[in-house]
């Protein structure tokens, strides 16, 4: 009797507290929701202007790009950019998280932990992508500062996105106004938003 009473209370307490975390997810996305993209949008983009990236490219034209080491979309938006940052005079920061994979955060600290060059690391995984396993490259133990940085760049995210999510593209146009893209933009939307570009 008291066994049975005792599993009786606590899903009971299972269910209350799975109800109250759903009422305050609820409540802090009506908040997030609440405040306009615009506003959202220049928070990020400052705050990216702080975080750890690579640069690729020494054009005049800058685009963040949000990626994770194991993301397929990720890559494939790397790969409609590639060829465009020569002749569209645009610098790359490529901001690494570490969030959707087991494996995610170890490898994003190989690529800002890399001794001689961080862009070369970069690159290495994005030229030896696997759809199967992501980036292969080594995998290293994140140091305090590429954890907290990692972190710093997660926030950022979900403070503009709402959630993690991977690829995000962010800059700012012609007016000055800073905009992001969330997802995998097609390759004529990507060539307008270098257009868009200041």
């Amino acid at each position: 009797m008291l066994a049975w009473a005792h599993r009786g209370y606590a899903a009971s307490g299972v269910r209350t507290w799975v109800g109250v975390a759903a009422l305050i997810f609820m409540a802090w996305g009506s908040a997030h929701a609440a405040v306009p993209k615009s506003v959202r949008a220049a928070h990020f983009y400052a705050g990216l202007a702080k975080a750890k990236w690579i640069v690729v490219g020494h054009g005049p034209k800058i685009l963040y790009d949000v990626f994770d080491p194991n993301c397929p979309y990720c890559y494939l938006v790397w790969n409609r950019l590639k060829p465009l940052i020569g002749p569209d005079r645009l610098t790359v920061r490529m901001v690494p998280l570490g969030y959707l994979t087991p494996s995610s955060a170890a490898k994003a600290a190989t690529i800002l932990m890399a001794k001689n060059s961080q862009q070369q690391m970069l690159l290495r995984g994005e030229n030896h992508f696997s759809f199967q396993h992501g980036m292969r490259i080594p995998l290293a133990i994140p140091s305090h500062a590429v954890h907290r940085a990692l972190h710093h760049n997660l926030h950022l995210v979900e403070a503009a996105a709402g959630y993690a999510i991977v690829p995000i593209l962010a800059y700012k146009n012609k007016d000055g106004q800073a905009k992001f893209i969330i997802g995998q933009p097609g390759s004529r939307a990507i060539k307008a938003v270098i257009e868009s570009i200041q």
